[in-house]
């Protein structure tokens, strides 16, 4: 595979550039923002280290500044069509909170493996002000890790739908500074929660439904399908045709690694 592209940089913006190899290759790199800004002039010698996907419907080059940050996207890729789920209920608060709402949350990692996309959903609740994922066990309550409602639901019906994208960026407390790839192995971990939290704004807290700030409803994440299986050993034997290796910084054929 091509694991390295090295050559003049011919063009530059915020999501890709155009490097001419000594062959007279000319490659056209999708980049992150951290490795746009760590970019030469035009013009100025450059090395990439790249990582090729291959879908039914495109060939994609990634370009990044370190290996490390391919390292990074690389444990994002598989992670790639990622789905998660939960039910939200008052009886799994911590402690049991005696309320008739409900509600729902799904979570899917986009095909690039850079965002998550979600939907939360309530029903028979009343003065929600906030919906967080927080990490822990289902018994204990954690800290939170990522903020899903933008802003307080209000209007005259006892019910909502959000949707939403969470990125890296987006992590915060324990998960902070760190990449999307540890928040999904939490929640495959069964390690993460949603809680949604309700406040009537009027003192004291606690009074019934429509008045739980420390949650009304939660439920602990689970994953489904792919995301649920065990990862494969190391080394272990390759799917939809595997990775083959060939190229190299230059031009010449190439039999790229398969994603789906």
């Amino acid at each position: 595979m091509i694991s390295q592209v090295s050559g003049r940089l011919a063009t530059r913006d915020v999501e890709r550039v155009e490097i001419t190899t000594g062959g007279g290759v000319t490659y056209e790199v999708a980049i992150p923002l951290g490795t746009f800004e760590s970019l030469p002039p035009r013009g100025e010698p450059v090395t990439l280290f790249t990582h090729l996907v291959v879908r039914d419907d495109e060939w994609s080059l990634y370009g990044f500044s370190s290996a490390r940050e391919r390292a990074v996207f690389r444990r994002l890729l598989a992670a790639t069509g990622f789905k998660f789920v939960t039910k939200l209920a008052g009886a799994n608060e911590v402690p049991v909170r005696e309320t008739q709402a409900r509600g729902s949350a799904t979570f899917k990692v986009n095909r690039d493996g850079t965002e998550m996309r979600y939907t939360l959903k309530g029903n028979k609740i009343r003065n929600v002000v906030m919906a967080h994922i927080h990490v822990g066990g289902a018994t204990v309550n954690g800290p939170i890790t990522v903020h899903l409602l933008p802003a307080p639901v209000t209007g005259p019906k006892p019910r909502f739908a959000v949707k939403g994208v969470i990125t890296g960026a987006n992590l915060e407390g324990p998960l902070a500074g760190m990449t999307l790839f540890e928040l999904v192995a939490a929640m495959r971990q069964n390690n993460t929660y949603v809680n949604v939290h309700t406040n009537d704004g009027v003192a004291p807290d606690n009074t019934g439904p429509g008045d739980f700030p420390g949650g009304e409803i939660r439920g602990q994440i689970r994953p489904v399908g792919r995301a649920a299986r065990p990862d494969p050993p190391p080394g272990g034997g390759q799917q939809n045709g595997g990775q083959q290796g060939g190229g190299g910084s230059g031009g010449g054929p190439v039999t790229p690694p398969y994603y789906p």
